[in-house]
């Protein structure tokens, strides 16, 4: 739920791969700049979340919602994506789905 919600807003294809293989895949897919610092983003945001909900729920016995998670993940997203030095090359769609100005 959580990925397929994300990479809906990010409006990318992600075949279904084996998570090892994604790296690859999406640095080959996705070379062109901006694109391709928003896949990594994406990808490396995701996994970082999965990770700290997992370690939540196994040492403090907290179970966050799916819902929070992929706030928190398009947040961190959002805000990087807003400090890169490409951000003339970010197309307005690009801006305008991850509500950067």
């Amino acid at each position: 739920m959580v990925w397929q919600a994300l990479i809906q807003k990010a409006q990318v294809h992600w075949p279904t791969i084996p998570w090892m293989e994604a790296w690859d895949w999406a640095s080959t897919e996705y070379n062109s700049g901006v694109q391709t610092k928003m896949m990594g983003l994406l990808l490396g945001a995701t996994i970082y979340c999965l990770w700290q909900e997992r370690n939540k729920r196994f040492h403090d016995q907290h179970f966050g919602t799916p819902k929070k998670m992929i706030e928190d993940i398009t947040n961190l997203i959002r805000d990087k994506l807003g400090t890169l030095s490409e951000r003339d090359e970010m197309s307005e769609s690009l801006r305008s789905r991850w509500n950067i100005s």
